[in-house]
């Protein structure tokens, strides 16, 4: 353990292995600083069907990098993910310093002791001086898989493996999402812009977004179906077009989406929104927060049940889309897992 940091939670046995039972996972990490040194301690979490979470090794090529600085391997922050053909793709920074982090994509097979492999996208950048930059968004349509870096740029894969990069397809300012399905991609981010494209690796085209200036911060993609979000703001689009503004109820912020057929959730600063189509859209009786100070920041179903992770390391469930029951001591620090997933 490195000196200083607080101590990790309890783990399953000596190894820090999970039982092959183990279902449900989450990830966060925290950024301190120790003696002008910047540590990331990566918090691999899973639980059996009851969310009782237990800490992880974290397992490969991942496990090296906790360590800021430019002579050091650097500190990674997980900011996106994608469940796709039997495996986990975790996107994200390695952070080199205060000013400059590179993107960085790991892959592992679904298994309750995932190892992760660093995945070589192009993205990556030049360590300790090129700039600020993250692997913002994973998506899939088909065997095609597609990661879009904070700096417009993307990688596409044809086999999950072997990835070849592509400038800026047309951002202005950061990229903030990337949402993917059997119409193609959108990706989306600030100045209000969104691009879709059938063909990834061909011309991206600008969409009508409906947001003006303003960021769009997240994309949710749900058969044809493509839903876009930021701040007070929430658009849909039936393919691969222009999306129509939809109406929210008063003082909402929304920063996360997710859905199923037939169900979506747009969740934000002590916001959570729901939608059976996507276009009509209503704050519910309940909601998992239950009336605290915080927000979705991971939010998935899994045999029948919704799982949403609070930014205080709380988690709620609902079986019914509509009644949230808070798990007891679900037994994560108080940390955003802004990344989670069920086998």
């Amino acid at each position: 353990m490195i000196p200083g940091l607080t101590a990790p939670a309890p783990q399953f046995g000596r190894t820090g292995l999970l039982p092959a039972s183990v279902k449900h996972f989450a990830l966060s990490s925290a950024f301190q600083n120790i003696g002008g040194v910047y540590y990331r301690d990566p918090y691999l979490f899973g639980a059996r069907t009851g969310l009782q979470f237990q800490r992880a090794r974290l397992r490969g090529d991942a496990a090296a990098y906790v360590i800021a600085g430019t002579d050091k391997p650097g500190a990674f922050q997980p900011i996106c993910s994608l469940k796709h053909d039997g495996k986990i793709y975790l996107g994200g920074r390695l952070t080199d310093d205060g000013s400059n982090a590179r993107a960085v994509l790991f892959v592992a097979a679904t298994s309750a002791n995932p190892v992760w492999e660093m995945v070589t996208t192009g993205l990556e950048g030049p360590k300790g001086t090129g700039g600020y930059r993250g692997i913002v968004g994973i998506a899939a349509k088909g065997s095609q898989i597609v990661a879009l870096s904070s700096t417009g740029e993307i990688a596409v894969s044809d086999d999950g493996a072997a990835f070849a990069a592509y400038p800026n397809i047309g951002f202005t300012g950061a990229a903030n999402a990337l949402a993917g399905g059997e119409a193609g991609f959108f990706a989306v981010g600030a100045n209000g812009i969104a691009l879709s494209a059938a063909d990834p690796k061909g011309a991206w085209t600008a969409r009508t977004s409906t947001f003006g200036t303003a960021a769009v911060l997240t994309a949710l993609c749900i058969g044809t179906l493509f839903v876009i979000a930021g701040g007070a703001r929430l658009a849909t689009a039936n393919g691969l077009a222009n999306f129509t503004a939809r109406s929210l109820p008063g003082g909402a912020y929304v920063d996360l989406l997710a859905g199923v057929p037939g169900r979506f959730f747009a969740g934000g600063s002590e916001t959570w929104l729901t939608a059976t189509d996507g276009a009509a859209w209503s704050a519910p009786s309940d909601n998992p927060y239950k009336g605290a100070a915080t927000r979705p920041r991971a939010a998935y179903k899994a045999d029948g049940r919704w799982v949403v992770h609070w930014a205080d390391g709380n988690i709620s469930v609902s079986e019914n889309d509509a009644d949230w029951t808070k798990i007891d001591s679900p037994g994560l620090p108080a940390q955003p897992f802004t990344v989670a997933w069920a086998l």
